[in-house]
């Protein structure tokens, strides 16, 4: 899902089930799991929107180091 955040495009995350993430998920979880969906993801997106995800994933994995 695609979002804009002052001018710019950003990777929002939506889950099926509102109450699971809450319940079952630490913050580290979390990330690894938005993790894995922007890998996913790469594999799918034009060229333009590329950079987004890339970003994406690089401020996930600095928000990881920061966990660990």
């Amino acid at each position: 899902m695609w979002g804009r955040e002052k001018g710019r495009r950003t990777v929002t995350y939506q889950f099926i089930d509102s109450s699971y993430p809450s319940l079952c998920l630490d913050k580290k979880d979390l990330i690894l799991a938005q993790l894995e969906a922007c890998k996913r993801l790469l594999e799918y997106v034009v060229d333009e929107d590329k950079n987004t995800v890339e970003s994406e994933i690089t401020e996930l994995k600095m928000a990881l180091d920061f966990l660990t």
